[in-house]
């Protein structure tokens, strides 16, 4: 949960919501067609390493026993395994989720979700959680942000 200008913001619920416009907009197709073609297979391995990508991360933060919630206050910086690769990772994994319906569904105008996906998370979500962490971690923080990109 994070609040900018009295909004708050809960990431999976963000995602949640934009599958379902993409379902929506996307007149419920058929997903088995789409399976057999190159496209299909693709959607399949976005979204295996998508949730791949955001349970991994999750047993991270469990691991070092700090909380997944971004609006809760960190107690452990994790920059470990996938964290040495992105700051982002379950956001990562999210983004790859959000590609899959439209690549199931041959519908490139579906990914127009993911772009607001995309924008919502890295102008205004990542934004304010990354300065909560530069005040709880300071110059740790910064070094790291100095080592990791954001996204990829």
């Amino acid at each position: 949960m994070l609040n900018f200008l009295n909004i708050r913001i809960y990431p999976l619920l963000l995602m949640a919501i934009l599958l379902l416009a993409q379902l929506i907009f996307g007149r419920f197709i058929k997903f088995s067609l789409a399976l057999a073609n190159a496209s299909g297979m693709t959607a399949l391995a976005l979204l295996l390493i998508g949730v791949v990508l955001i349970m991994w991360a999750g047993l991270q933060f469990r691991i070092h026993n700090t909380s997944v919630n971004p609006s809760k206050t960190a107690t452990t910086l994790v920059t470990t395994w996938l964290f040495r690769l992105s700051r982002n990772p379950m956001y990562l994994g999210m983004l790859l989720i959000l590609m899959v319906q439209p690549l199931l569904a041959l519908r490139p105008h579906l990914l127009i979700f993911t772009a607001v996906f995309f924008i919502i998370m890295n102008y205004l979500v990542i934004p304010r959680e990354e300065r909560m962490m530069l005040n709880t971690f300071g110059e740790h923080y910064q070094n790291y942000c100095a080592q990791t990109r954001r996204w990829i």
